[in-house]
């Protein structure tokens, strides 16, 4: 039957949980002897067993209950811990887990210990793809994530402390699709390949996404602390026994979504990395009756916390900012032995490059960071037989004779810098954010 199968049968594209179908997706309710699932299309869904996927089901894999419409999805947020400010981005990244035809967000829950992370984790995972694997622990390589993939649909890591430069390469991997490949059990010559493409959460008492290109992929979520507990098993019990309603207004914000999606523009100086995603998180908030802006809002104020945070986790960052803070002059071009020699190591830091050449890498891979700053860095040229690197900022200006004020990550007022003093970070930020500055360059 297997020869049959592979030699004459026809080649059909089998999914996991998730599939798209012309206009809309098709989710798999999972029940055993039964092939039911849930089709979702602009303007509405139903549950169905002619939908025209086909779908495998992993031994680990649990049934979804028959979704119930005319919910509404504020029952969810007393049974997790998200703030308010971030539920937009939470229900988005909820929704596009089912749309395997885009690049996937990865979500990354950060927290002090008994905030409630992997407790969010586990219903947020149960609220769309049920399974008896819930929680994994850190993936120790890439063979690992695939495996995982190729068992499942969402992969949920729990308690990540840190993950290496390798291993955040293979989350950008398997969040926009991509195969691994590794030599068969005794053999020689033979591949076995496993391809996949997964959404990705994850969480740890500190931010473990660094990596640029990770965060540009990345939904990072910061929890606040629990001040009124709650049994874990009554929190449990009462997601299942709502687990219907919350799954239909889900869906029901989903067939609406879908319904906006094609109407959505985003001006093209706030498109994200994300842009599938960005236009799904604007369609929801008009679904939910709020304005688009809300979303892009609340992403952006996101997105300037994690660059904040891996500016924070490069040496070489945080040393050129402690190197740019309070000057004035005006440095011109340098080699990279020279800008190496320049900077000091932060205190504290625990790694720190060896050589001029490791420092160019190490600023290379921080750049992106650094360019929403406002300072860019130059790729190396040739110059007298030497790599020359330039390093421009961009300093806020404004037209005024006044500085503006606006709040900081406090919440305290705070004057745009206009002397050419770099200053904090985080005020530059917001007035980049914010729109209300003059840009010029200095070449430092």
């Amino acid at each position: 039957m297997a020869g049959i199968g592979l030699h004459d049968g026809e080649s059909v594209e089998v999914h996991i949980r998730c599939a798209a179908l012309g206009d809309g997706y098709v989710v798999d309710l999972g029940e055993p002897g039964k092939s039911r699932a849930i089709v979702v299309r602009p303007g509405g869904w139903t549950v169905t067993e002619h939908h025209g996927a086909m779908f495998t089901r992993p031994d680990s894999m649990k049934p979804l209950p028959e979704p119930v419409g005319g919910g509404s999805l504020d029952a969810l947020w007393p049974l997790v811990n998200v703030p308010e400010s971030s539920r937009l981005l939470v229900t988005t990244w909820l929704l596009d887990s089912m749309r395997p035809d885009t690049p996937f967000p990865l979500l990354e829950a950060i927290g002090e210990q008994g905030s409630a992370k992997s407790g969010l984790q586990k219903l947020l995972k149960r609220l769309i793809d049920p399974s008896a694997i819930e929680l994994r622990s850190a993936p120790r390589g890439g063979e690992d994530v695939f495996v995982g993939a190729a068992q499942g649909w969402l992969l949920a890591y729990d308690n990540v402390s840190h993950l290496s430069g390798e291993m955040q390469d293979v989350l950008c991997r398997v969040a926009s699709g991509a195969t691994f490949a590794t030599r068969k059990l005794y053999t020689n010559a033979e591949e076995s390949a496993i391809r996949a493409k997964r959404p990705v959460s994850l969480n740890g008492i500190g931010a473990s996404i660094t990596a640029q290109d990770l965060v540009d992929r990345a939904i990072s979520l910061e929890l606040p602390v629990i001040e009124d507990r709650r049994e874990a098993a009554g929190i449990e019990g009462e997601f299942d026994r709502l687990h219907p309603e919350l799954l239909g207004a889900l869906l029901d914000l989903f067939a609406k979504a879908l319904a906006i999606v094609p109407s959505i523009s985003i001006e093209k100086d706030r498109r994200p990395r994300l842009l599938e995603f960005a236009m799904l998180g604007c369609a929801v908030a008009e679904a939910m009756g709020k304005p688009a802006d809300d979303f892009l809002a609340e992403f952006e104020t996101m997105r300037a916390e994690s660059i904040g945070r891996t500016l924070d986790a490069s040496p070489v960052a945080v040393a050129l900012l402690e190197f740019l803070e309070g000057r004035s002059d005006r440095e011109g071009e340098r080699t990279a032995k020279q800008w190496y020699e320049s900077l000091t190591k932060p205190d504290g830091a625990e790694a720190w490059p060896r050589s001029p050449k490791g420092f160019s890498d190490a600023l290379r891979r921080a750049a992106p960071a650094l360019r929403t700053m406002g300072i860019h860095v130059s790729r190396p040229r040739k110059s007298n037989g030497n790599k020359v690197i330039s390093i421009t900022r961009k300093v806020v200006q404004t037209t005024s004779p006044t500085s503006p004020t606006y709040p900081d990550a406090s919440g305290t007022d705070a004057a745009v810098n206009r002397s050419g003093d770099f200053g904090d970070f985080r005020d530059f930020t917001s007035a980049s954010i914010s729109g209300a500055a003059e840009e010029r360059e200095i070449l430092i």
